[in-house]
């Protein structure tokens, strides 16, 4: 009897360290939810301290830790990856029951927790460690490590060279000062870091979708009197039909959508699309063109394109970098593949200050016809902009931050003068080839840097799984 209590102590001891860890993960999840990342990161980190914490719960807290503005916690990143990576294979190797790489490195924990850990080694200039952990993972190409690790005052250096390569037109191009100074503030105070627009749509909470806002090209010059994304929209409009001449003669709408990333989040590479592709049964479609406005650019990765458009049978082999700037539109196909590489978190004046920042911008895409959601709430793809009005379904509130008097009206009209960027080719391919053996051993030590050098990609096209991103 007595070694049965005994047993049964030690299950309810077992359960109840287990409630405690996943408790500490509740409250990051909620803190993390709410975009408190210093609280999120310090519950995390209160978590990952118990032996029988799983895996998943590091990589929580080191995707925190990384946009939190405590440098201890930056400078620790890389050990919290690589204990929880080690405890990932140790799980998958326990479900799994053998010692199969192939099974091992698929397995979703593992290969999420090892991506973050090959992205520290990449930009930590250690290239043959991040090719291991790759290849364990299962991965064949890479998004360029030189993109990966570029800066911007790299990329001003570079552009003294007179062999470089401008982009063609129609790809992408980018303009300064377009937006006028009186729509820009108010732009800033409806998407400031803390708008009701973020909280009221949950944007900080991992499990809210797409969503984003319509408006009938028609009416948008008229509407730019009282809404001040309508005014964006229509500057946005006058830009993109200078390289995109079937947005002044055939688009009929205008689909926006926004980001508030931190500084050092990317978005993965992608095509524009319809609702980015969901459920699409015959063919995914892509407007005439897209257009980025950059209202908070202080900092942040830049936006990565290729000249790899949707359908093609290999990766691309052309890179151009356009770096946030605030007051900057760029406007580009976006049959073609891009996306944002993530900022580095080493280089800047005040590092501290600069991780408290957003990269906010406003995406809008000009389509010939689209169909649009019949309702305004709960929010989520292609739903018609709300009418004014002093209430608003569910409580919320955010559609009057974009709202203006009849005073700020006429000073939201207008345009000023703008000057086009030169965007230049990387001297690099955006995607190069892994070459490590499939069956490396990640505990093992690093091989010499000659085992391991990249190529460029050349091959047909891989499967997307296939290829490493950063993020």
């Amino acid at each position: 009897m007595r070694r049965a209590r005994e047993g049964a102590r030690d299950d309810d001891d077992a359960r109840g360290a287990e409630e405690t860890w996943r408790e500490f993960e509740r409250r990051g999840d909620e803190s993390c939810a709410r975009g408190r990342d210093v609280e999120a990161s310090e519950a995390y980190a209160r978590a990952t301290r118990d032996a029988e914490c799983d895996a998943r719960v590091f990589l929580k807290r080191a995707r925190v830790a990384s946009k939190s503005a405590l440098a201890r916690e930056r400078r620790s990143i890389e050990a919290i990856l690589d204990v929880g990576f080690r405890r990932a294979i140790r799980a998958a190797r326990r479900v799994i029951g053998s010692d199969d790489v192939n099974a091992i490195g698929g397995e979703r924990t593992v290969r999420a927790i090892g991506g973050r850990l090959a992205l520290a080694y990449a930009r930590d200039g250690r290239e043959n460690e991040a090719r291991k952990v790759l290849t364990f993972l299962g991965y064949t190409y890479a998004l360029s490590f030189k993109a990966l690790r570029a800066t911007e005052e790299e990329e001003d250096e570079g552009k003294d060279e007179g062999e470089r390569e401008r982009v063609p037109r129609g790809l992408m191009h980018a303009y300064d000062g377009c937006v006028n100074e009186a729509t820009m503030e108010r732009l800033r105070e409806a998407f400031g870091v803390d708008s009701a627009f973020w909280r009221e749509h949950a944007y900080d909470d991992p499990r809210t979708g797409f969503f984003s806002y319509v408006h009938a090209l028609d009416r948008v010059d008229e509407e730019s009197k009282s809404n001040v994304v309508c005014a964006a929209i229509a500057r946005a409009r006058d830009v993109a039909s200078r390289e995109f001449p079937a947005v002044a003669k055939v688009a009929k709408y205008a689909e926006w959508w926004a980001h508030a990333r931190s500084p050092v989040e990317g978005h993965q590479m992608h095509f524009d699309s319809h609702d980015e592709g969901a459920g699409a049964r015959e063919r995914v479609t892509h407007p005439i063109c897209s257009a980025i406005v950059f209202i908070d650019g202080a900092r942040g990765g830049p936006t990565l394109m290729t000249n790899q458009k949707d359908g093609d049978q290999k990766l691309g082999d052309k890179c151009y970098l356009l770096w946030p700037r605030s007051n900057r539109v760029a406007v580009f196909d976006g049959n073609y593949l891009h996306g944002v590489i993530p900022g580095r978190s080493d280089v800047g004046d005040d590092i501290e200050a600069d991780c408290k920042r957003r990269r906010i911008t406003l995406m809008v895409a000009f389509w010939p016809d689209m169909t649009t959601h019949p309702t305004s709430f709960p929010h989520g793809c292609a739903r018609p902009f709300p009418a004014k009005s002093a209430t608003y379904p569910l409580g919320k509130t955010w559609p009057n931050l974009f709202y203006h008097s009849d005073d700020d009206s006429s000073a939201c009209i207008g345009a000023n003068e703008d000057e086009e960027l030169e965007i230049f080719a990387q001297p690099f391919a955006p995607w190069e080839k892994i070459k490590i053996p499939r069956d490396v051993d990640v505990d093992a030590e690093s091989e010499s840097e000659s085992e391991s050098e990249s190529e460029s990609a050349s091959d047909s096209m891989p499967a997307y799984d296939a290829c490493f991103q950063g993020f």
